[in-house]
């Protein structure tokens, strides 16, 4: 069969599957079912090039057999196979001093944080940024992404462990009721140039509004479904604050930006190259145990992170993610091998005997064909 002109063929070797915030259906969008369950995660990947279309060799850098690692678009299927079909100019070539898992690992958070601190806050040196979540990939990345434009950065973290970074000015507790009174008294009661809220899931955002600075902006990751108090507004509007909402596969689905995301692609490439960016950690579990990780991250996207790698035994790895002590508490039995680990995002990297895989799980048969984990 020929490549299509445009079009990749890459052997997957790691596989990130994070959640992207989707409703069920997209009406009038020509997508059906985004969240159905072969489409649940493995949009972040980092593969060997087999095959390349006409267009690729003329227009492109990319060969055969080079590592490349991209952020699959959702209208394209998910990477969770053994091979998969990207178009060139969503592709970039792996950095050589990083592994394929953390490649996987790093390269949607890294694209995340990229676009919304330079396009979405526009940021420059010398202002104040508050992450509210340190421990989160996004979060990770973020404060790496500031440090280097020389940003201020304030942390936000859940847990009494240290953050995974020190790229930051001051870390705030934000499991404490009036926060805001720290994140003000760090900036001498003016308040932060910019918020940036990378949780999965929050109990308000008045602390928020408190925190940000006059003429301040602020932007959300996770909370499509926003519904602002009359109160809340006011605040906003008094303050003269920009408020905004971050949605990556945008930039992905539409070619109205497509230039800039190149910029973006080939300069995260190029950070993580030289060592600018450091890329995330992960950490191994059983095979059994990351399988029903999935499976919580697909029902309740408890599982912030879960990673997978398609290589020739029967691993998994995976590292912990932040959330409440009393849901952490009711999975216990399930978490117990990996309990010891720093409570950080959760990711889950799987490995596995594709062949032996075809034979023995039921996966392997699936009727949709596209799914063979």
């Amino acid at each position: 069969m020929t490549m299509q002109r445009d079009l990749l063929s890459i052997r997957v070797k790691a596989v990130g599957l994070s959640t992207p915030d989707t409703p069920e259906y997209w009406d009038n969008s020509g997508i059906e079912s985004l969240c159905a369950a072969e489409r649940r995660g493995g949009y972040e990947m980092s593969g060997t090039v087999e095959d390349i279309g006409e267009e690729v060799a003329l227009n492109s850098t990319i060969k055969e057999g080079m590592d490349v690692m991209c952020l699959c678009p959702l209208d394209n299927g998910t990477a969770f196979q053994s091979s998969t079909t990207q178009k060139y100019y969503n592709v970039i070539e792996k950095p050589q001093n990083i592994s394929h898992e953390e490649a996987a690992a790093t390269i949607g958070p890294a694209i995340r944080a990229y676009l919304t601190l330079y396009y979405k806050l526009k940021l420059t040196a010398g202002e104040t940024l508050f992450i509210t979540d340190i421990h989160s990939p996004e979060g990770q990345m973020a404060c790496q992404l500031a440090h280097l434009w020389k940003v201020i950065v304030i942390a936000g973290s859940r847990s009494d462990s240290p953050p995974p970074t020190d790229d930051h000015h001051r870390v705030v507790d934000i499991r404490k009721e009036d926060y805001w009174k720290e994140v003000l008294s760090a900036t001498g009661g003016v308040g932060v140039d910019h918020v940036l809220d990378t949780r999965r899931k929050s109990s308000g955002l008045f602390n928020l509004f408190r925190s940000v600075a006059v003429n301040g902006h602020i932007v959300l990751y996770h909370h499509g479904e926003l519904q602002l108090d009359p109160a809340d507004t006011q605040i906003l509007k008094l303050k003269n604050v920009t408020f905004s909402l971050f949605f990556d596969q945008a930039w992905l689905l539409s070619n109205s930006q497509q230039g800039r995301y190149l910029h973006v692609l080939s300069d995260v490439r190029d950070k993580l190259a030289d060592g600018r960016l450091q890329p995330l950690r992960w950490k191994g579990v059983k095979r059994e145990e990351g399988i029903d990780q999935m499976k919580e991250e697909s029902s309740e996207k408890w599982i912030v992170k879960v990673e997978q790698k398609l290589a020739y035994n029967l691993d998994i790895t995976c590292k912990i993610g932040t959330k409440s002590s009393n849901r952490l508490k009711k999975r216990k039995s399930m978490l117990s091998p990996v309990l010891h680990l720093p409570l950080y995002t959760v990711s889950v990297l799987l490995t596995y005997n594709l062949r032996a895989q075809l034979q023995q799980s039921h996966w392997g048969s699936s009727s949709n064909g596209r799914a063979l984990a």
